[in-house]
């Protein structure tokens, strides 16, 4: 069985709130934040292992809350969650402190692969079949 992870989740979109929110609150626990600034608040005061960081936010965007993080010396692995393949296709997501990228609408393997890569705990798309 993996361990139990603590996931951040920044997503401003209800509906993608409650898709991840399905797909990860039997095996996790999640916390979510609905904007760049509450993410960046969140990253600071909590313990998260792993933080899913929508792109397109308001007040802070991805982007820049992951600079923000990141300009904390926090070294979380942050996985970006984007329907823009421009962005996906042409980023280096390491060159933005991100660790991953992981296209919208979600794929369930593509999400839990994400996961697994970035946790030291690894979850696989098989073991939530």
């Amino acid at each position: 069985m993996s361990q139990r992870l603590s996931i951040l989740i920044a997503e401003d979109n209800a509906t993608n709130r409650l898709i991840l929110s399905e797909l990860l609150k039997t095996e996790h626990h999640i916390e979510f934040c609905d904007n760049g600034k509450a993410a960046v608040d969140a990253a600071e005061r909590g313990e998260f292992d792993l933080i899913l960081m929508d792109i397109h936010m308001p007040i802070l965007n991805g982007l820049e809350a992951t600079q923000a993080i990141r300009a904390t010396g926090n070294d979380i692995p942050i996985v970006a969650l984007t329907a823009d393949k421009e962005f996906a296709n042409a980023s280096s997501s390491a060159s933005c402190g991100l660790n991953g990228i992981v296209l919208k609408p979600i794929a369930v393997i593509d999400l839990f692969d994400a996961i697994a890569r970035h946790t030291p705990h690894h979850v696989s798309a098989e073991d939530q079949n």
